[in-house]
């Protein structure tokens, strides 16, 4: 099962100047905004960022408010950055101002994955070394807390032309995070040129299901990209426990066939290492026997305590109770049930992992995690299959050099000096030679 995230960015230029936009009040902002609306409402985007939207400390959020939406705003003389979510909760992140550009982030949850998604402005008038210095430091905190990144913005950078200094430095940065770029057409454009200068920028193992540029948009001076992003429901691994059922064990059944083993088999065998296999065999077949191994797949629960499985009975016969007499007491008293137990094992396991925690050391924790199917599982990566072949390995570097020319002087020169005698050898000391070098040593202490 899938979620589907469709995050769109929009850079929002109004028509008029922030001077002419300043004089034209809320009106102006509110029938801009009646349009925006009903765009996007009609795209059902759960994520839209704005850029260069005008608006000031004194502009109340119901101004520019959409219905289904919470946005989260910073307002700045340069124009703002806002962002729009839908259908999920979020926390506003508080990160300072920066100078070389405006940004605001949010942190959502999706299917228990992370996302930091951020809206980002370049003004054309800042310093690009400068912008490149401080978008990778805050880059490089924000991504060492969150399973996925969306970033959203207006850079100012012209990517068309890939070979520039400044969109190789922007591809650089990007690689030395582990970022990619997804948006490959133009996205602002005049009579004589055009640019791709807003981007989306994702992990670069961040699968995408589409991505696209909507051109021909009244809504904006700058063409409207979005994302759409499958999120996968992250599935626990079963823990799969082997114990022996010994709950039709018989013990003297078991002592009768323990005794009718033939032992004396063991004598007649010559090898150490036979008569500990055939050993080790008579007893597995026994315990094969009457204590077989079950497979259970559930992870243990040591906080169900004996009376909370007892209730747990009594939930599962009231929901029977409540299918067959299908009377409104019946499911009354289920749901009652229902809501005590689900509690009460919430509270338990609260305690069990507090006491775990607060009584266990760092080996025997990662261990009580570990069996509890808590921790992560630690699935090696296997081998690509271009490097599975170690003969074809050996023979690119084999064939990587060309032939050397070999220097006969050079190698009459070593050859003639090899000398058979060895230079080094342990020899014998006696007691009296080893305190004496002992005495010798002077202390400078």
């Amino acid at each position: 099962m899938q979620t589907e995230l469709v995050v769109l960015f929009a850079l929002w230029r109004t028509w008029l100047t922030q001077a002419e936009m300043q004089a034209a009040g809320e009106t102006e902002l509110v029938v801009l905004f009646a349009l925006w609306r009903t765009w996007l409402t009609q795209a059902e985007m759960q994520a839209a960022g704005l850029i260069a939207i005008w608006l000031t400390a004194g502009m109340t959020d119901d101004a520019v408010s959409l219905d289904g939406y919470t946005i989260a705003r910073r307002d700045r003389d340069d124009g703002g950055v806002a962002l729009y979510i839908n259908a999920f909760s979020f926390v506003t992140l508080d990160l300072p101002r920066d100078d070389n550009f405006e940004h605001v982030w949010v942190k959502i949850r999706v299917n228990k994955i992370s996302f930091t998604i951020g809206v980002v402005y370049r003004p054309p008038s800042t310093s690009l070394p400068a912008f490149f210095e401080s978008f990778e430091n805050l880059l490089g905190s924000l991504i060492l807390d969150t399973q996925e990144i969306v970033i959203l913005g207006d850079f100012n950078i012209n990517l068309l032309h890939p070979n520039d200094s400044f969109s190789l430095s922007f591809s650089s940065m990007c690689d030395s995070l582990g970022i990619k770029q997804i948006i490959n057409e133009p996205t602002h454009a005049t009579k004589t040129s055009s640019s791709l200068i807003d981007f989306i920028l994702l992990f670069s193992s961040t699968p995408v299901r589409a991505s696209d540029v909507k051109h021909d948009l009244v809504l904006s001076k700058h063409d409207l990209i979005f994302v759409q992003l499958d999120v996968p429901v992250p599935v626990c691994e079963p823990c799969y426990r082997k114990f022996r059922n010994f709950r039709n064990f018989c013990a003297d059944d078991f002592d009768n066939d323990l005794r009718a083993i033939p032992w004396h088999i063991i004598y007649t065998l010559n090898d150490l290492n036979h008569k500990l296999d055939a050993f080790n065999k008579f007893v597995e077949d026994l315990f094969d026997l009457h204590a077989p191994y079950k497979t259970a797949w559930k992870p243990k629960a040591p906080w169900l305590t004996d009376n909370i499985r007892y209730v747990i009975s009594l939930r599962e016969r009231a929901l029977r109770d409540a299918k067959r007499k299908r009377t409104r007491s019946a499911l009354d008293y289920y749901k009652q049930l229902l809501n005590y137990i689900t509690a009460a094992i919430r509270r338990e396991k609260r305690a069990y992992l507090q006491f775990t925690f607060r009584n266990s050391n760092s080996s025997n924790l990662w261990r009580t995690l570990k069996q509890l199917n808590i921790s992560a599982s630690s699935n090696r990566a296997n081998i690509p299959h271009h490097l599975a072949n170690v003969d074809d390995i050996n023979n690119h570097f084999v064939s990587a050099m060309s032939q050397a020319t070999v220097d006969l002087d050079l190698m009459r020169f070593y050859t003639s000096r090899v000398t058979t005698s060895p230079r080094f050898a342990f020899t014998l000391v006696k007691v009296d030679e080893v305190m004496a070098v002992l005495s010798s040593i002077k202390s400078t202490r």
